[in-house]
């Protein structure tokens, strides 16, 4: 400035086989896909495949904190799961503080502040959630600078865990040799801009997902 759990339900495998694959640009690295939206409707992001203008660009102008959509990433100090980029709120003994989703603790490094591993078990490919190398304590949420990217604008997959970070909603993906998008979180339908679906990525996690395939970023 996303997370696949360790087996599949069959509606995530389901949708992987036909719908394609998603990539995220957050600690996460997911694998997963949406097409369809909650309530069977597929959205439309019109025959070009551009993503039509969000207005989030003037509903929720740039600031500090976890922002509209709860994008905090790992170390930040938080008070529910909603306000993380990972939905996951813990305390690690330094204060409630954010983990992000992550395969390899490559995607947990932040430098200066985070130095944190991938408690995934060592194994290549399983789904785990960053932790502290060693004691930290939170830092303030209202230290975070939000990015400004909107949904469907175009964002870098750094691999580490700056990715995201440029995303209003703290996430950045991709679904197959499409260009990787800001998207964020939803809990419903109305939570998504036009052009985007809310699709569940795990059991515990839905985010907004480009509606049609293919498409360009802004």
């Amino acid at each position: 400035m996303v997370r696949r759990p360790l087996a599949c339900t069959f509606l995530a495998c389901a949708l992987l086989v036909a719908c394609g694959e998603l990539k995220t640009g957050t600690a996460g690295g997911d694998a997963g896909t949406g097409a369809a939206d909650d309530d069977g409707s597929s959205g439309s992001s019109g025959a070009s495949g551009r993503l039509p203008d969000d207005q989030a660009k003037k509903d929720a102008p740039p600031g500090f904190g976890p922002g509209p959509y709860g994008a905090l990433p790992s170390g930040y100090c938080c008070k529910d799961d909603g306000e993380c980029r990972s939905r996951r709120c813990e305390d690690l003994g330094g204060g409630k503080m954010c983990r992000d989703a992550c395969r390899s603790g490559s995607t947990c490094q932040r430098a200066p502040e985070l130095t944190w591993t991938c408690d995934n078990g060592g194994t290549p490919g399983d789904e785990g959630f960053c932790k502290p190398s060693g004691a930290f304590t939170c830092i303030p949420a209202a230290e975070f600078e939000l990015g400004t990217r909107i949904a469907g604008e175009c964002c870098s997959p750094t691999g580490d865990g700056f990715a995201g970070l440029e995303c209003i909603g703290g996430s950045c993906i991709a679904i197959d040799d499409n260009p990787y998008v800001c998207n964020h979180r939803c809990v419903q339908p109305k939570d998504c801009p036009s052009g985007f679906v809310c699709q569940p990525i795990t059991e515990t996690r839905k985010e907004c997902i480009p509606a049609n395939r293919p498409y360009v970023c802004k």
